[in-house]
């Protein structure tokens, strides 16, 4: 069996005749998805929040057959084992000492690490603290994820820090 530069699979039996298997079809492996935010305006320290970071799509492989952003959420279409790093950068807006949280939801049900902040004291210039996660997750088809943020210190207004500035990136390894 040989692969030629058509990638059609070519089989040739014992007594030299040919079979034509048609073309190959590489499996969906490594693609992925990368969004960043736009809004800077919600208060991402309020228990339950649903993230906005859907804004900007960079890049998302095969179009809509693999996902769908829908508002502040994220709809897989096949089973799968996904990579997900979520990168959220923050504002202190207020003057409260503040440490948002956030985690990781699949259909509405908060799964994986705890992400915490680091704590914004607000003093000196100091308003600023970001998240990262990174979470490998085995999905089904039609599973619905998203960010949900939730409030650890003291109450008070933080935003993502700018537009852009923060991403949810999404790949299928198998």
């Amino acid at each position: 069996a040989t692969l030629n530069v058509n990638k059609e699979l070519i089989l040739t039996l014992s007594d030299a005749s040919i079979i034509n298997a048609g073309q190959v079809i590489e499996p969906k492996l490594n693609f992925g998805g990368r969004w960043t935010n736009t809004n800077t305006t919600t208060n991402l320290n309020v228990n339950n929040t649903v993230a906005p970071i859907f804004g900007t799509e960079d890049y998302k492989d095969d179009g809509n057959i693999l996902y769908e952003v829908i508002g502040n959420t994220l709809t897989v279409k096949e089973n799968g084992r996904y990579d997900i790093k979520v990168n959220l950068s923050f504002l202190n807006i207020s003057v409260n000492r503040n440490s948002p949280n956030a985690r990781i939801a699949v259909n509405g049900t908060q799964i994986g690490a705890r992400a915490a902040s680091g704590y914004i004291r607000n003093a000196n210039g100091q308003r600023q603290s970001s998240i990262h996660i990174n979470e490998t997750l085995n999905l089904n088809a039609n599973d619905v994820v998203s960010v949900i943020m939730f409030r650890e210190a003291n109450g008070g207004n933080v935003r993502f820090n700018a537009a852009n500035q923060s991403s949810f990136i999404i790949n299928k390894l198998r």
